[in-house]
C-alpha cells in the first residue's frame, strides 16, 4: 500500500516552531488554518502577506531543522508500516512561489534540504519526498493530512482513503475516513484496509 503523510501539523509541530522562532510565549492552537485569521495569532500575523513574509524569514533561518515532532509514536507507526512492506511518501508544501526567479529562490532549495535533514534526524523511513501543494501528486492509497483545503482537494479528486490529523482548525471538515490524533488507531485503520 502507498501511504502519504504530510509533515507540518501531522508529524511536525509547526505551531511550536513558529512560537519558538518568534518568541511568542504561550499561544493556543490556531482555530483557523490561515494564521492571520486565527484567534490571538492574527495579532502577530496581521495579514496574509505578513504571515508569508515572517514564515519565509523563519525558513531562511533553518527553522524546519528545529521543528519539534508532535508525537513520537507517529514515527514508530510509520516505520512499522514501512517495515511491513508499505511505501511511505512524504508530501509537504514547503516552498514559496513568490521566491521563484528572484535572488531569494535559494530559500526554496534550502527548505527541501532542511526537510530531508529533518526526516533523517527524526529517523523516519520513507520511499519518496515531494514538495508540492497538490498532495494528489503522491498517487497514494491512503493520505494522512491536516489542511482543510488539501483534504477538500483530495476528496474532489476521488482520493481512496483520507485520515485527518485532528486540530482546532479542521474540526469542521467532514467526509474523511478517520479523524484522530491517535497513531495506534491510524495503524489499525490502515491494517484493516489490507484485509
Amino acid at each position: 500500500m502507498r501511504i502519504m503523510t504530510d509533515i507540518d501539523g501531522c508529524l511536525g509541530n509547526f505551531n511550536q516552531m513558529m512560537i519558538d522562532y518568534f518568541d511568542l510565549g504561550t499561544m493556543p492552537e490556531p482555530d483557523n488554518y490561515d494564521y492571520f485569521q486565527a484567534t490571538q495569532w492574527k495579532d502577530f500575523f496581521i495579514s496574509k502577506n505578513d504571515f508569508i513574509d515572517k514564515y519565509i524569514q523563519a525558513v531562511a533561518d533553518h527553522s524546519y531543522l528545529r521543528e519539534p515532532v508532535i508525537d513520537q509514536s507517529a514515527i514508530a507507526i510509520l516505520n512499522r508500516l514501512h517495515n511491513e512492506g508499505n511505501q511511505i511518501v512524504v508530501a509537504t508544501h514547503r516552498g514559496f512561489d513568490r521566491l521563484e526567479n528572484t535572488d531569494r529562490q535559494w530559500i526554496n532549495q534550502q527548505a527541501y534540504n532542511d526537510t530531508i535533514e529533518w526526516l533523517g534526524q527524526i529517523g523516519l523511513k520513507y520511499d519518496e519526498v515531494l514538495l508540492t501543494a497538490d498532495k494528489g501528486e503522491a498517487r497514494a492509497d491512503v493520505y494522512i493530512e491536516d489542511s482543510p483545503a488539501n483534504i477538500t482537494q483530495l476528496q474532489s479528486e476521488g482520493a481512496k482513503h483520507i485520515i485527518m490529523i485532528s486540530h482546532a482548525y479542521n474540526r469542521q471538515v467532514e467526509g474523511v475516513d478517520l479523524g484522530t490524533n491517535d497513531w495506534n488507531e491510524i495503524y489499525q485503520y490502515i491494517r484493516s484496509l489490507e484485509k
